[in-house]
């Protein structure tokens, strides 16, 4: 299968005046065609900022690897470029649709002006394109949605609003982060089946806590902490048999998995001091000596692609 995005050994960190944060540490992974990659981790692991880096949406970061969408580096591309690709070709839906849309403006105009932009439609073709994706998004009353604002809506309504602008310029990399976060399960359902409608014609990149979403819905999944891969895989493969002790940890904590708990011992270390070795080694249960706090584990492939140095003598 063709691979979409390609990042090689990304690093993004942020300075002021008297700190630097230090968000994403030498990440690599690919997106292939028609694929959903979902990517997990607890609050502050990295997530969000490394799709965000895929659009150039950080602000004042400091940024060295390569982000390679169909073969051009996105993080060297000009600022107009990079605004033709956002929306047209890479689309993303944030995690608060009610702070994705502009509360003084109507749903048609939102809607109207993306599509006349990236589209080249006049308006009234413009307009009849924005009715078709409310209707595809199952939006009720879709013309008279045209004329409302979001906060008439509902949160579930909003996101699927989000949902049609994101596609509406026919991108081939949607970008999904934490889209069902604010939505009760009945609502959350309904979302998740539209991304399940959706695989079938695009790749999704779909970012969350919830493992439970990323169960039902990706194909691979990718585990980080404090800025670093831990472990990629099938998600059958992940689910099945996990291998790196986070992976472990944080797959012991779904309910319904019905797994032993694995009390988790130890603080996660700052963001603010770059890691020499495993971040997850201050509080693995397994860590076997000075090098997991010295040394990066290089990549070992098993049944899954894991960085860990209990593995590093298994290929």
């Amino acid at each position: 299968m063709s691979i979409i995005l390609e990042i090689n050994n990304l690093e993004v960190s942020f300075k002021n005046k008297d700190t630097t944060v230090y968000a994403v540490n030498n990440v690599s992974f690919s997106v292939v065609r028609k694929e959903v990659l979902g990517i997990v981790g607890e609050s502050g692991c990295g997530k969000s900022v490394t799709c965000k880096t895929i659009l150039g949406l950080n602000n004042h970061p400091e940024q060295s690897g390569e982000v390679l969408f169909h073969g051009k580096n996105i993080l060297e591309v000009s600022e107009k470029e990079l605004n033709n690709i956002r929306g047209k070709e890479i689309s993303m839906i944030f995690q608060n649709s009610g702070n994705a849309l502009n509360p003084m403006v109507s749903i048609g105009k939102q809607m109207v002006e993306v599509i006349r932009l990236h589209q080249g439609l006049d308006k009234i073709d413009a307009q009849k394109e924005a009715i078709r994706f409310l209707k595809e998004m199952d939006v009720p009353d879709a013309e008279e949605k045209m004329n409302e604002y979001p906060h008439q809506q509902s949160g579930g309504i909003n996101q699927r609003i989000v949902i049609a602008i994101a596609l509406s310029c026919h991108p081939g990399l949607l970008i999904a982060d934490e889209p069902t976060a604010s939505l009760d399960v009945t609502i959350r359902n309904q979302i998740l089946q539209i991304f399940k409608d959706l695989k079938k014609k695009l790749s999704i990149i779909i970012v969350s806590h919830d493992l439970a979403v990323i169960k039902e819905i990706a194909d691979r999944i990718i585990v980080m902490y404090k800025g670093m891969i831990m472990e990629e895989g099938k998600t059958e493969d992940m689910f099945k048999n996990p291998l790196h002790p986070y992976t472990k940890a944080l797959l012991a904590s779904i309910p319904f998995l019905n797994r032993d708990k694995i009390i988790l011992k130890g603080e996660p270390p700052s963001s603010q001091i770059k890691p020499q070795g495993c971040p997850f080694a201050t509080r693995c249960p397994d860590v076997i000596g000075e090098i997991c706090h010295t040394k990066r584990p290089s990549e070992t492939i098993l049944a899954n692609k894991v960085y860990c140095h209990l593995f590093n003598n298994k290929q």
